[in-house]
């Protein structure tokens, strides 16, 4: 329950430095927007220790719609994607309460198809809605590694939940969908 701000340059600092040794990270409730998460995200693609990062109660996701105005500007739904893609130690994310919609939240959705490091992943209480509910879906046909997954109070459609339950219905590895 820190607010980062400018701390966020240190911790990114810290982060991509081959000696650090953290190895879990809690900043719940820490007042952290899309760019200080785009920030430090960058540091985390090349992180080799970091295994469980606890994202949750911030304000990622919340600008949105600046995407749309500024296309150059990263979200921190786009930043963790790009992370994802990068990271292969990160064991355990949450990012519950945040506001993780639209395009960064199905970019988001797709960045789990080629991330196999990740078995605990909590996105209760975002707005992924109906289309990055499906990504996500879609990508869970390829990872066989992700265990625990919360979409609890997404406003998912019955059409993305169809199809969520049948692509879960035929991944033996994941044992606990909220």
């Amino acid at each position: 329950s820190n607010d980062m701000d400018n701390a966020c340059h240190n911790l990114e600092d810290y982060l991509k430095e081959d000696d650090c040794r953290l190895k879990k990270l809690l900043m719940s409730n820490s007042d952290i927007d899309d760019i200080e998460c785009s920030i430090f995200m960058k540091a985390l693609g090349r992180n080799h220790t970091l295994t469980f990062l606890d994202l949750s109660h911030n304000e990622i996701g919340k600008m949105e719609n600046r995407n749309h105005v500024e296309p150059s500007f990263i979200t921190g739904g786009e930043a963790i994607a790009a992370m994802l893609r990068q990271n292969r130690t990160l064991h355990h994310l949450d990012l519950s309460w945040n506001y993780l919609m639209k395009d960064s939240a199905e970019e988001l959705a797709v960045a789990i198809s080629s991330n196999f490091t990740l078995t605990s992943l909590n996105l209760a209480h975002n707005a992924f809605s109906n289309l990055a509910s499906q990504c996500l879906a879609d990508s869970m046909k390829y990872n066989r590694i992700v265990k625990h997954l919360d979409l609890s109070y997404n406003e998912m459609s019955p059409q993305a939940a169809l199809l969520m339950a049948d692509v879960l219905r035929n991944n033996e590895v994941v044992n606990n969908i909220i």
